[in-house]
């Protein structure tokens, strides 16, 4: 059984950031924008100390990833993932970046060992996401 497994972590940081992609890449840049603004101020009231830090981040992340949705090749499940890890690390980089004061004393270290792992496991639970769309039927409409 495994003893470190931070169910706080997964759900209020994972689970949302898998979300947010998942609908950017389906919707677009303003839904993903939108979705991520409102979920990361949802998820700002655990933390009042720095409310609208993680509203910010993960609009921003909703944006990107749906600009990306048109230029990039989004067809193929690895690029998918690829986008879906990079947007879990800039959560991950930016958010402990900006809540240190950007001290990077130890940024690299919590990066390493905290978001590397997040991000594997984000990509893992992903990759189900978006192989089996129909059996997961989120309906947003």
């Amino acid at each position: 059984m495994v003893k470190n497994l931070n169910y706080q972590k997964i759900f209020f940081v994972i689970l949302p950031i898998l979300l947010i992609v998942y609908l950017a890449i389906l919707r677009g840049p303003k839904e993903g924008a939108l979705f991520g603004f409102s979920i990361g101020l949802l998820l700002d009231i655990f933390n009042p100390h720095f409310l609208g830090l993680g509203a910010l981040i993960k609009c921003f992340i909703g944006f990107f990833v749906g600009n990306f949705k048109e230029t990039l090749f989004l067809e193929s499940i690895f690029s998918k993932v690829v986008i879906l890890f990079l947007a879990v690390f800039t959560n991950d980089l930016f958010y402990i970046l900006i809540s240190s004061g950007f001290g990077f004393q130890r940024t690299f270290e919590v990066l390493w060992y905290g978001s590397l792992l997040s991000g594997l496991y984000t990509c893992f639970w992903g990759f189900f996401l978006f192989v089996f769309p129909k059996k997961i039927s989120i309906r947003l409409t």
